[in-house]
């Protein structure tokens, strides 16, 4: 569901007594911010969402205010769903997909970190003239999406974020998201943004961009941001944006923050 600018959404799903609705979480954030406080929730409403990770704070939000479900959903363009996901992070492999994490070497691997590959019998042949991108994606039948994830078992994926977003801090990983999604959790902050940078001295430092919300002033905030972060990161640096930049599926562009972030330098 895309929002037309003439159409409410919540009355129209009032009005129309809808059942069940799809969203990107995107929309489903810009639903629940603009929800008048005497909206009256729907009774038998249920939420699917797609294209991104649903944070624990927009899910909580979503199901006290809006719905009485929400069912989050893993998939691609060139496979179609794979697996619906739970609140903490793990999705349930859909019939007919079968999913593996593999090592640098192109190896099956279970209970570690690798990247996923997907086969299923949807799958597309490759992208129309676009050999390079073609041979990059498809291998022997699988599709690579880019995506890292974690499996205990055949139909159990964790996803932990993607390939080219994972931050390299003096050799330690961090997934962006997951301390993006702890900060919208924690913070009273319109959005956030995480990436990394190279100081002077060429190591990469944690930025973290904050979408403020109304009169707050970054100062009071940075009291606030130390104790959730404890444990996750030790030098880190903050600044506030007046927006992050997103894709419409409403995945942050990491290359256009760090060019934003760089150019305020």
């Amino acid at each position: 569901c895309i929002s037309a600018p003439r159409v409410n959404l919540a009355r129209a799903l009032t009005d129309f007594e809808a059942t069940h609705v799809t969203l990107l979480p995107l929309i489903l954030v810009s639903l629940l911010d603009n929800l008048s406080e005497d909206y009256v929730k729907p009774e038998n409403l249920c939420i699917a969402t797609i294209g991104a990770p649903v944070p624990d704070n927009v899910r909580k939000r979503a199901l006290d205010r809006l719905a009485v479900k929400l069912i989050e959903s893993y998939g691609t363009n060139e496979i179609g769903p794979i697996c619906t996901m739970n609140a903490d992070g793990t999705g349930t492999v859909l019939p007919g997909v079968q999913v593996e994490v593999v090592d640098e070497q192109g190896r099956p691997v279970m209970g570690q970190p690798g990247r996923v590959r997907i086969k299923s019998l949807g799958i597309i042949d490759g992208y129309l003239d676009d050999p390079e991108t073609t041979a990059r994606m498809f291998r022997d039948g699988w599709f690579y999406p880019g995506d890292l994830g974690l499996m205990e078992d055949a139909d159990t994926l964790k996803l932990i974020g993607r390939a080219d977003d994972i931050m390299n801090i003096r050799g330690l990983k961090i997934a962006p998201h997951r301390i993006e999604e702890i900060l919208m959790e924690g913070l009273p902050v319109k959005d956030v943004g995480v990436t990394a940078l190279p100081d002077p001295d060429g190591n990469n430092v944690v930025r973290v961009a904050l979408v403020l919300d109304g009169s707050r002033k970054l100062a009071d905030l940075k009291p606030q941001i130390n104790p959730l972060l404890t444990g996750k990161l030790v030098r880190y640096e903050i600044v506030a944006v007046k927006k992050i930049p997103r894709t419409p599926t409403g995945k942050i562009q990491r290359n256009t923050l760090n060019a934003m972030l760089l150019k305020r330098d």
